[in-house]
């Protein structure tokens, strides 16, 4: 399995993935909700829909490989509704030491 940085966007990688059959990537995910916070970094595998000449990926699998603990989410001030960018920030920086990424290693 060839593993190809992914962003349907960039022309340059779009071509590197020309006669590719399937990529495997890896996604973060962040739920911040009023009541709990959690991120989550996933395995995918995309494959080539439409034969050697179609362009469109689709994810045909998914694998958990870091959760983090839920935990409440932060707010500035409960009364305002304001949720602490910063402890979320920190959050995130500490999830991905301890899952052992970085984020260039998201695709």
């Amino acid at each position: 399995m060839t593993h190809v940085p992914w962003h349907p966007q960039n022309p340059e990688i779009t071509g590197e993935l020309h006669g590719i059959e399937s990529v495997e990537l890896l996604s973060v995910g962040i739920d911040i909700g009023t009541t709990t916070t959690q991120l989550m970094f996933s395995e995918m595998l995309a494959r080539r829909q439409g034969g050697e000449h179609g362009s469109k990926f689709v994810i045909e699998e998914r694998n958990p490989v870091y959760e983090s603990e839920i935990f409440l989410t932060p707010y500035e001030d409960v009364a305002s509704n304001r949720i602490d960018a910063d402890a979320i920030e920190q959050f995130v920086a500490q999830a991905y030491a301890d899952a052992g990424y970085g984020p260039d290693d998201v695709d």
